[in-house]
């Protein structure tokens, strides 16, 4: 479309309404937003709006996003538990802004949301990993990827509200990650038909997976 009025040019003028979500989010369930409400508080105007954002689905994937998958992200700490490449629990791998509002979408009804993006970025990492030369994976392989994902977000899940509501909530045991991401990979390989010894001496090579979650 074309170019709004002159709010829009201004350089923070999309951060003001991924700010104004966030704000909202902490009083308002997410289907309860507006473009409006979310123009009023972001002092722009609903031309400004659509200049950087589609509909407000497009803002708020943008926001879950810019939060939860960039670098040294929750999706980077859930793959490389899932992989066996990660060793520091949970909690220590996002920050607290970040574990502050993924608790804030899962209580204010963005459960699918948060869970759809990052279990979209991890089938993407594996898929980096499984397939280099970009060729789909088996069905088998998305199965096993999904249930695997599923089980780890629905841990996150429980994790972030037990914290939210004040009780303990404690990692899993690294002898139970060790276990299951030694299931996944020979589940993995027998699936595609790949030597695990290869997968492995991959996964060490993309254990820079920040950077496959960049790309």
């Amino acid at each position: 479309m074309g170019r709004p009025r002159k709010d829009a040019n201004a350089p923070d003028a999309q951060q003001r309404l991924v700010g104004a979500f966030w704000l909202l989010l902490e009083t308002n369930r997410i289907g309860e937003l507006t473009v409006s409400t979310l123009c009023a508080q972001a002092g722009c105007n609903r031309g400004t709006f659509y200049y950087h954002f589609a509909d407000l689905d497009a803002l708020v994937c943008g926001a879950i996003e810019q939060e939860l998958l960039g670098r040294d992200s929750l999706a980077a700490a859930v793959f490389g538990l899932l992989s066996g490449t990660g060793e520091a629990p949970l909690a220590d791998m996002a920050d607290e802004r970040r574990m502050r509002r993924m608790g804030l979408l899962l209580e204010q009804g963005g459960t699918d949301l948060v869970t759809a993006k990052i279990k979209e970025v991890i089938l993407g990492m594996w898929h980096a990993v499984l397939r280099p030369d970009g060729s789909p994976l088996s069905a088998d392989a998305r199965i096993i990827l999904e249930f695997a994902a599923s089980g780890m977000m629905g841990f996150l899940a429980h994790r972030l509200c037990a914290c939210r509501a004040g009780a303990p909530a404690e990692d899993p045991s690294p002898w139970l990650m060790r276990h299951s991401s030694a299931f996944l990979l020979e589940n993995l390989c027998r699936a595609e038909g790949l030597a695990e010894a290869d997968v492995l001496a991959r996964l060490e090579t993309v254990a820079r997976y920040s950077q496959v979650l960049r790309s």
